[in-house]
């Protein structure tokens, strides 16, 4: 291969499919390099696409643009087949999970071959943030109702995130905190209305 087709194969693998921009690379830039510029960029464009998707959820509605960056930055993205059951019921937790696309139901065996439908979550909702927040197993399975992509965040890396920012750390447990409570809540006052109308 001769030294302008080269640097030709260099500056087309620099290229990013959102804007096309192409990085000028020097004649002898040794191909490791170029090979890490490429993944550095990939990074950069994952991180900005997950960051968009973070703003769209309203649990991070009150996160700076630079702490959903920072959350973006050990997120993961998936996608589920109809179907496809996302974690069973005593799997290990400390996963946070949110549903940017298509409808995920939580159940719970109470009795063999006998489930029970606690929830079902649409784009916008998260779950899996009890275990996620004690680390236990799972008290629940959750399987898609439909195509989905998910986004998914550790305990593991969302520790290490506290280190290095405290204060996102606590306002994001804080807005999960509050999301908890306020199911609880809604459960408890279905639990009382029930109660209240068997005992009329």
């Amino acid at each position: 291969m001769n030294v302008s087709t080269n640097n030709k194969r260099k500056e087309e693998s620099m290229q990013t499919s959102e804007n096309l921009m192409v990085m000028p690379i020097l004649p002898n830039t040794d191909d490791a390099v170029i090979e890490e510029m490429v993944s550095e960029i990939g990074r950069t464009a994952t991180i900005r696409a997950a960051k968009e998707d973070l703003a769209a959820m309203p649990l991070f509605g009150g996160i700076s643009g630079e702490g959903l960056e920072k959350i973006a930055s050990i997120t993961g993205k998936k996608s589920f087949l109809c179907g496809t059951p996302i974690f069973s019921q005593s799997d290990p937790g400390g996963t946070l999970f949110l549903l940017h696309k298509g409808m995920v139901k939580l159940t719970r065996l109470i009795r063999a071959n006998q489930l029970q439908i606690l929830s079902i979550h649409e784009k916008g909702d998260f779950f899996g943030d009890v275990s996620f927040i004690s680390n236990d197993k799972h008290s629940t399975s959750a399987v898609c109702t439909t195509d989905s992509e998910i986004s998914i965040i550790s305990k593991e890396d969302f520790d290490k995130l506290a280190q290095q920012d405290p204060a996102l750390a606590i306002k994001t447990f804080k807005f999960i905190s509050i999301s908890i409570c306020s199911r609880l809540r809604a459960k408890t006052t279905k639990v009382s209305d029930m109660v209240k109308y068997i005992s009329e």
